[in-house]
């Protein structure tokens, strides 16, 4: 079973699109948690309104705590072997987790990651990892993968996006890194807990298809405006966090100076 975790915040808007396409996934063996994060705009109606209609969607209605707060509550909850994100505004293909799920097995890896579009509305488009497709075990992923992996050789460019959501887990090897990520973070949490995992698994494989729409909307849950102070807070929580939890992982391969780089990427565009 794969196990999708749906955080929910006040999106009653886009949340029907996004639950109907998990519904209608060609692959059935599938654990939908939709996890209501005290949302007030009419959200957790729309949840129990498809739960009562499918047996396979667990729904759990929390008090406000934000991003973090939401995914570990549905990450301990979850039963299935495979653990996967949709992040309550966006949607999928009708075969994201049959196509991925095949190549996890016939692969034998620990994780595997797709391409997404970029949608406005308007305007879709395809957004690729910087990453060639193919299987990468440990020797290649240290020698391939990690020197590029949070920034590459321009002043920024992704090597894998730090997206939770275009990627299918082994649930040992995410679990734990998705419950140390400190509740405080409210920007960067996905880079929280995507790179020291992608760190510590033996292998993955990169996909070139494009399986995941993300929805370029203030609406979302992790584009809230802050305040200069409440900002420079924020930058201090992440970078910390994350740059601990890399220096402890520093013998596998020595991520910090791309971590700066990204805080840097993050930064400037803020700075007056």
């Amino acid at each position: 079973m794969i196990s999708i975790i749906v955080p929910i915040y006040n999106i009653a808007e886009y949340l029907p699109q996004c639950i109907e396409s998990l519904l209608h996934q060609s692959f059935s063996d599938l654990e939908i948690i939709l996890v209501d994060d005290g949302s007030t705009d009419g959200s957790f109606a729309i949840c129990e309104h498809y739960r009562s209609q499918d047996r396979r969607i667990v729904v759990i209605h929390k008090k406000n705590g934000g991003l973090v707060s939401a995914r570990k509550v549905g990450i301990k909850v979850a039963r299935g072997q495979y653990i996967a994100y949709v992040d309550g505004d966006d949607w999928i293909e009708p075969d994201m987790y049959e196509q991925m799920y095949q190549k996890l097995i016939q692969e034998n890896v620990d994780v595997v990651m797709c391409g997404r579009y970029e949608d406005t509305g308007r305007t879709r488009k395809a957004v690729f990892h910087g990453i060639d497709e193919g299987r990468y075990e440990k020797k290649a992923l240290r020698k391939v993968v990690y020197p590029k992996m949070i920034a590459g050789g321009a002043f920024f460019e992704w090597g894998i996006f730090p997206g939770l959501w275009d990627k299918l887990y082994r649930r040992e090897c995410i679990e734990c890194f998705q419950l140390a990520v400190d509740e405080r973070i409210t920007m960067g949490e996905d880079a929280a807990c995507v790179y020291p995992c992608l760190l510590n698994v033996n292998s993955i494989y990169v996909m070139k298809q494009c399986l995941y729409h993300y929805r370029q909307s203030s609406m979302s849950m992790v584009k809230k405006v802050l305040t200069p102070e409440r900002e420079q807070k924020q930058f201090h929580i992440l970078y910390h966090f994350v740059n601990q939890r890399l220096e402890q992982y520093s013998n596998i391969f020595d991520l910090r100076q791309q971590w700066k780089d990204y805080i840097l990427f993050l930064m400037v565009p803020r700075a007056d």
